[in-house]
């Protein structure tokens, strides 16, 4: 069978395979605490559940809008204005799309022509750059070192005639690092220097732990001149599976994206939509519950952790995951989480999945049930005292 060269450049999703071979032992009868994944161990919000069921009862199941249901578009601008202050219009600045993934892929396909490049400091989320290969690009990874803190010089020098683009998460997946506002403020001048799209994956931004603040794109680019905003339901909600993501763009991107939405998705599920109007509307107080959940965990990792001396780790500083340091295991990343997965009936990923910067790193999800976590932690602890 003939494929095409494209394809032939894009490699499957490192931590997705990883977690469907977890999932495999798992099924085969295995007892595997699964650290890998990056999902809540929290149901998704009871308002969330009904509205998505009274949506069904009521018999919404044709065809909806295709930029995502008109209640879902306002809401999120409601929300963006009070806790950012700004002013966007439901049919202007967004579009809903069937999770976060399809938002970068409408986005990258829209902006790149083949060979246009895509700067992804890194350690980063695997997708960025397998999405950018799908659309035709080519990312060009920055790494950012063991500290996982961009330099925004040395992204600055990785820029070239062929740049269109610069993607960051924060908080960051695998790290937790949460840029400040001087960092958000230089990212933002490169991409106004150079005439470059600041994408910012903010799926994580409410989750953020003590002693810290997130800064979002549209603190330094109220207007959206230069800038695209990502977010979605999966993390603040732990709504994974419902598969509802945003982008927040100026007019004429958002245009440009629902011509590709209209010619693939059609649009998101109607009653995940609906069930996502009931979570932004009746959440907030499952988001500060969670939040403290994930806060103990990640101080009971962290804490353990800082008496274990084959260990360090990157200060989690918001997110869902401890990016844990095993070089001095003598380990590279791939070997110590086989040998965790043997040793410690745990499922770790490995910190080379996220690229250059990621290795001699394993990413452990900290939203997990603190009795799986004490279990993990007194495991590992015998394995390396």
């Amino acid at each position: 069978m003939r494929l095409s060269s494209r394809l032939q450049k894009v490699q499957p999703s490192a931590t997705i395979a990883l977690s469907d071979r977890v999932k495999d032992l798992v099924a085969g009868g295995e007892q595997i605490l699964r650290l890998e994944v990056g999902q809540s161990c929290l149901g998704s919000p009871a308002e969330a559940v009904t509205a998505a069921c009274d949506s069904l009862r009521a018999g919404e199941t044709f065809y909806g809008h295709s930029r995502g249901l008109r209640e879902l578009r306002a809401a999120i601008c409601e929300l963006h204005a009070r806790r950012h202050g700004v002013a966007l219009h439901p049919d202007r600045h967004i579009l809903v799309t069937p999770g976060c993934k399809q938002a970068i892929l409408y986005l990258f396909l829209a902006m790149l022509d083949d060979g246009d490049e895509v700067l992804v400091p890194t350690p980063a989320w695997p997708s960025y750059g397998e999405i950018a290969r799908i659309a035709g690009g080519e990312p060009v990874f920055v790494p950012c070192g063991r500290s996982c803190r961009l330099d925004v010089r040395e992204l600055a020098e990785a820029v070239t005639p062929r740049t269109r683009a610069i993607i960051v998460g924060s908080p960051g997946n695998p790290s937790g690092v949460v840029f400040d506002l001087k960092t958000m403020q230089e990212i933002l001048a490169l991409c106004r220097r150079h005439d470059l799209y600041l994408v910012s994956d903010e799926i994580y931004d409410r989750v953020i732990f003590a002693g810290y603040s997130h800064t979002s794109v549209l603190a330094v680019d109220p207007g959206l001149e230069h800038s695209i905003l990502l977010n979605g339901f999966s993390k603040a909600y732990a709504m994974p599976g419902w598969r509802l993501g945003y982008l927040l763009a100026r007019p004429e991107m958002v245009t440009a994206t629902l011509t590709l939405q209209q010619n693939s998705a059609t649009h998101p599920t109607t009653f995940a939509q609906r069930g996502a109007v009931g979570a932004i509307y009746h959440g907030e107080d499952f988001i500060a519950s969670a939040l403290e959940t994930y806060q103990c965990n990640r101080d009971l990792v962290c804490s353990t952790l800082d008496r274990l001396p084959q260990f360090s780790y990157v200060e989690p500083e918001g997110g869902m995951y401890v990016f844990l340091d095993v070089s001095k295991t003598g380990l590279e990343d791939e070997a110590f989480c086989l040998d965790v997965l043997e040793h410690c009936r745990a499922s770790l990923t490995p910190g080379s999945a996220f690229g250059p910067g990621g290795e001699r790193f394993a990413r452990l999800c900290i939203a997990v049930s603190r009795v799986e976590l004490e279990t993990f932690l007194s495991r590992l602890a015998a394995r390396y005292p």
